[in-house]
């Protein structure tokens, strides 16, 4: 091959290449922008995944604010649960009282009905003082009786004046025992004692 040849081969390859010079220079440029906007997108990226991972920091956050509102609430409800323990223990409280109140309002009538029962204690008391003078009027009654037949023991034997002595005197015995007898029973209901009875 001649030189005059490879001219020829080289023109014609120049005359093939001149229009793709052009589309690999427009290739090219297009390649340098999209290398520009590839930057630009892992930049973005970038600015994303940092965004993302601000955004999980406070999700996370906020899951462990949530977590410690739930505890809270937990807590409160336990806090809820003793006070309603406690409430219905006084309730429980609070029903005794007023049935043991009930009770007593019963037994308290119970004992007033009986007390409206019983006799009058003012009359009672009178009839037990006369009773008590009736007594001291007897015992002065036999005090004197004893001294008359002393007296008469001394200056007669025996007489029908010295038996009847003795009978008005053995009556006179009995109606103080009898006497006696009845004080006791209305002192023993009274509750009081004679101040005059002899004392152990």
């Amino acid at each position: 091959m001649t030189d005059h040849d490879l001219e020829q081969i080289r023109a014609l390859l120049r005359d093939a290449l001149g229009p793709m010079e052009g589309d690999l220079a427009a290739v090219r440029t297009d390649v340098a922008a999209l290398k520009t906007d590839v930057a630009v997108l892992k930049t973005d990226v970038a600015v994303l995944k940092t965004d993302v991972a601000v955004l999980k920091t406070d999700v996370a956050a906020q899951g462990a604010a949530l977590a410690a509102v739930r505890a809270d609430v937990d807590a409160q409800g336990a806090v809820l649960g003793a006070v309603r323990t406690d409430v219905d223990a006084i309730k429980i409280d609070v029903a005794a009282q007023g049935a043991a109140l009930t009770a007593l309002r019963t037994e308290v009538n119970a004992i007033k009905t009986e007390i409206s029962g019983w006799p009058d204690l003012h009359f009672l008391q009178a009839m037990a003082q006369q009773q008590i003078r009736e007594a001291d009027e007897a015992r002065e009654a036999r005090r004197y009786m004893e001294i008359k037949l002393d007296e008469i023991y001394s200056s007669m034997a025996t007489s029908s004046e010295i038996k009847r002595l003795r009978d008005e005197v053995s009556e006179s015995l009995n109606r103080e025992r009898l006497l006696d007898l009845r004080i006791s029973a209305i002192e023993m209901r009274l509750g009081i004692k004679n101040p005059l009875a002899p004392t152990e």
